[in-house]
């Protein structure tokens, strides 16, 4: 079973807001790439997240955190840290 990570992003755009699954099976990497950027690899896709509240570095904390929480067949809520939230998110 495919074992995903859910994104909560909060946005004034109602397309944007909501959740983004990604495929944890699939991440390369996770690099916080400035102050508020974390870019998410994947074998198929680019996920780039605007951070707001805190620093990338705090936010990729709990991305880490969801990475190894339950490692196979579900789904696992990101959980940032207090005021930190995900405002945009971006899949190229």
């Amino acid at each position: 079973m495919a074992n995903f990570i859910s994104i909560p992003v909060t946005s004034a755009t109602a397309y944007t807001a909501g959740e983004k699954l990604v495929n944890a099976g699939l991440i390369v990497s996770a690099i916080a790439t400035a102050l508020t950027t974390i870019v998410i690899y994947t074998t198929g896709e680019n996920v780039t997240l605007t951070i707001a509240g805190a620093t990338g570095t705090d936010a990729l904390d709990a991305i880490t955190l969801a990475l190894t929480a339950a490692p196979g067949g579900s789904n696992v809520v990101v959980d940032f840290p207090a005021g930190v939230t995900c405002t945009a998110i971006a899949v190229a």
